[in-house]
């Protein structure tokens, strides 16, 4: 008699975050329909996402949320909570999985350790390529990111398999870790939740979207000056955008909105949930930018966002970096360079004269994120590999 299968993710949030959430939540969402026998999300946090958001509902309610910051005596105090509760989490007479989401580093690999002398199996899920990360935010963030970069090297010794996001990745891991199975995941979609219908401005002014970290890695720079030489032309437009950065990256995004004289057209909605952020993709919107700049960080990996953008069937304007070409091409999507604020400017004085050519880049590009970024077509392979390459 088969086993019935055991999954913590552990130790992003499934129910609070940005792009790495959404990932795990697609990955949850059909291994239900899958019917997998237990799922839940031991999180670690370094402030309580739970008392932050209150009553919002859980989109996955087997969940515990282990706060170990700021104080030492906190600290300390979780890795005690923390190991009881995968000790906890297991269960007898089933195949136990660790899905590894993030990187393993100085805060927890002491507890990827503790798992598998439970009897885990452990599956890390691999976006990033560190070797591509050369500026860090501060000293903290850069001892994290070498402790990160020493588990790297080591990863087989932690892991029984690997799923990755991008081709850069996949042959990275391949030849790094040839032993290793790997499964290869790029972005998904759930197409069932991104349903909606464009209701434009009464004004038909272009509603312009832009969400993520604030970053420089975002390029969110080169689509304000971008916006900026739209404006001098004239052309009415608003910009919607989603997300949080630094309190240091914050300042100077308002400071590059002041200096472009763009205070009156800027909606800055902050850290959006899951339901906020649909609704504004499938209702609020116009046009998507997907702007990251040239950089090896950037072109190892893929933005999560951007199958969703697609998917929403509507213009969007995406950077020319990583796997974005081997999907894309200039009917499905306003290509521009890596940087290049006159590129992004044409393509949205495009977007605006043009509308019903716009409209059909934007109708092909959904057709793009369905054939390639539907997580359906991945959820019975990825189950698959857990179940038969993971457990041999």
């Amino acid at each position: 008699m088969e086993r019935p299968l055991n999954i913590v993710f552990f130790p992003t949030s499934v129910n609070f975050g940005l792009a790495g959430t959404n990932r795990l939540q697609n990955i949850i969402y059909f291994l239900k329909k899958e019917n997998t026998d237990s799922i839940s999300n031991i999180a670690l946090e370094d402030k309580s996402k739970l008392f932050e958001k209150g009553n919002e509902e859980l989109f996955l309610k087997n969940y515990k949320e282990i706060y170990y910051a700021p104080s030492i005596g906190k600290f300390i105090k979780h890795i005690f909570t923390t190991s009881w509760y995968i000790l906890k989490s297991r269960k007898k007479k089933s195949k136990n999985l660790i899905y590894f989401y993030g990187e393993v580093d100085i805060k927890n690999f002491f507890f990827v350790i503790w798992a598998r002398l439970l009897g885990f199996r452990i599956v890390i899920d691999v976006v990033e390529d560190l070797d591509a990360v050369h500026k860090f935010r501060s000293f903290k963030n850069k001892i994290k990111y070498k402790s990160a970069v020493f588990f790297r090297k080591r990863l087989n010794r932690f892991a029984d398999g690997f799923v990755v996001v991008s081709t850069h990745l996949s042959t990275k891991f391949s030849d790094k870790f040839p032993d290793s199975p790997q499964f290869f995941l790029p972005v998904t979609i759930n197409k069932d939740l991104l349903n909606g219908e464009s209701k434009p401005s009464p004004d038909q002014t272009l509603v312009v979207f832009y969400s993520g970290s604030f970053n420089e890695k975002d390029g969110l720079p080169y689509l304000i000056q971008g916006l900026k030489k739209v404006k001098d032309q004239g052309k009415k437009f608003k910009l919607v955008l989603s997300g949080k950065g630094t309190d240091k990256e914050m300042i100077n995004f308002w400071n590059e909105v002041e200096n472009c004289g763009l205070k009156s057209e800027v909606d800055y909605r902050g850290f959006l949930n899951r339901s906020s952020y649909v609704n504004i993709l499938a209702n609020e919107v116009n046009v998507l930018c997907m702007t990251r700049i040239n950089s090896a960080f950037a072109n190892a990996g893929f933005p999560f966002k951007l199958g969703e953008f697609l998917a929403t069937g509507k213009p969007v304007i995406a950077s020319k970096i990583g796997d974005v070409e081997k999907y894309l091409s200039k009917n499905d999507a306003f290509l521009v360079e890596p940087e290049n604020e006159e590129q992004i400017k044409a393509a949205l004085i495009d977007i605006i004269e043009n509308p019903d050519a716009a409209r059909q880049v934007g109708i092909n590009g959904k057709k793009v994120a369905m054939a390639y970024f539907d997580h359906q077509q991945y959820s019975t392979g990825l189950k698959n590999f857990i179940t038969n390459k993971i457990w041999l």
